[in-house]
């Protein structure tokens, strides 16, 4: 057995509303509902609690085909800009760490996933893996299955055109081989990544399941990790906290109290990150925010032997094991909230958060360094965007034994 094999999914049919979870992992962590199988990973009004009912109404129907499956995507974002990206999903052995998860996965939500993907009986297939092809050895595939007739194509409420190839056996075996050779990294889903390696040892699970992943070229550019808002309860005393911020970096000021003022402020951390390490605060009930710059290119992490340099090049890094722990004489107790940075301000009236930090997003160039180094994230470091949804593929956790039939 290969260490990526290919698949026989139930796919989602044109003919009925597309039944698809869309949202970023930041969100699937804040509204996350248990005791609703598919539903709950799938929180679309039309989702079945049992796959199985859903392949009854025709929302998903076997695939027909086995093998690894090429899905281009074109999307349009928020302002309008369409945007391309290709990914091939296949099954990954994860014993064989040939990918590997360089986020922390909470303990909780992985069990709380692994529950309902048992009772859902499928893998709802959003997990994201990035590959490095520097010699893009797959590019020339992708241009000649364009030039043939897709196996589904769907059109979602927002314009967006999804078109699915099912590879036959020799191209999957190609495939197979360059991401094998490729290695690289699971980013994104990392919690159900987990829960479906946790079923692997389930006796109603079949042992042969593996997490189902689609896997990204690295440098797809439409691939990229969104800006991410961190917040935290406290709590904080704001007057000692601030004059030590400005003992430690370099700090600008900035009047938030009206709503344009606080886009205005989100903007100017954004636009400083492009050329700087910045990071923006927020204080809950103050109109100040604080624009906090170091000149440091890798930051040191505290309380940590042998840090690799690329660990220190991503600012949620910075925040957790640099900032907070020079700022807080036990920042371990602070309880954390990761969200949409776009929600910062709201959120901290919500959650009851003391202060909440602006996190540019994260150098995508590093990813494959954290990998080599072992080095895991923490929760909440990455979000994809455009957001991967699950649904479009649905894997059985008792797979049919079968054969290439292309």
């Amino acid at each position: 057995m290969s260490i990526i094999e290919p698949i026989e999914p139930l796919i989602q049919q044109p003919a009925s509303s597309l039944c698809l979870d869309e949202r970023t992992d930041a969100q699937r962590r804040e509204r996350f509902e248990e005791s609703l199988g598919l539903r709950s990973l799938i929180p679309h009004h039309d989702a079945p609690i049992a796959a199985m009912s859903g392949v009854n109404d025709g929302r998903w129907a076997p695939a027909g085909y086995s093998g690894i499956y090429l899905v281009r995507e074109e999307l349009v974002d928020a302002s309008a800009i369409e945007k391309v990206r290709h990914c091939w999903v296949a099954s990954l052995d994860p014993e064989a760490q040939l990918f590997k998860p360089v986020v922390v996965a909470e303990r909780t939500l992985t069990d709380r996933l692994a529950r309902e993907v048992r009772r859902g009986g499928v893998d709802p297939t959003g997990i994201v893996a990035l590959y490095r092809d520097e010699d893009h050895r797959l590019e020339k595939l992708i241009e000649a299955k364009r030039g043939t007739t897709p196996l589904s194509t769907l059109v979602s409420s927002n314009g967006a055109r999804t078109q699915i190839w099912c590879l036959s056996r020799e191209e999957s075996g190609f495939v197979s081989a360059v991401l094998e050779e490729c290695g690289g990294s699971i980013v994104g889903d990392v919690a159900l990544y987990r829960a479906i390696v946790k079923l692997r040892d389930d006796p109603l699970v079949d042992s042969r399941v593996r997490p189902v992943v689609r896997f990204y070229h690295q440098r797809d550019f439409g691939v990229s990790f969104a800006p991410t808002a961190r917040l935290y309860r406290g709590p904080i005393e704001v007057n000692r906290t601030i004059a030590k911020l400005h003992q430690i970096y370099d700090v600008e000021e900035y009047s938030i109290g009206e709503e344009s003022q606080r886009a205005a402020f989100v903007e100017r951390v954004r636009n400083d990150g492009v050329t700087h390490r910045s990071l923006g605060l927020f204080l809950r009930g103050s109109e100040t925010g604080f624009l906090i710059r170091t000149p440091d290119e890798t930051v040191r992490l505290i309380n940590h032997e042998n840090t690799p340099d690329a660990a220190g090049r991503f600012d949620a890094e910075w925040v957790e094991k640099g900032l907070l722990r020079r700022l807080f004489d036990d920042p371990v107790d602070l309880a954390r909230i990761e969200t949409e940075f776009t929600r910062l301000p709201q959120h901290l009236e919500e959650s009851g958060a003391a202060f909440g930090f602006i996190v540019n997003p994260p150098p995508k160039r590093d990813v494959a360094a954290l990998v080599r180094s072992n080095w895991r994230l923490p929760v909440g470091s990455l979000i994809v965007r455009p957001a991967v949804p699950r649904g479009l593929f649905l894997c059985p956790l008792q797979p049919a034994s079968h054969t290439f039939q292309r």
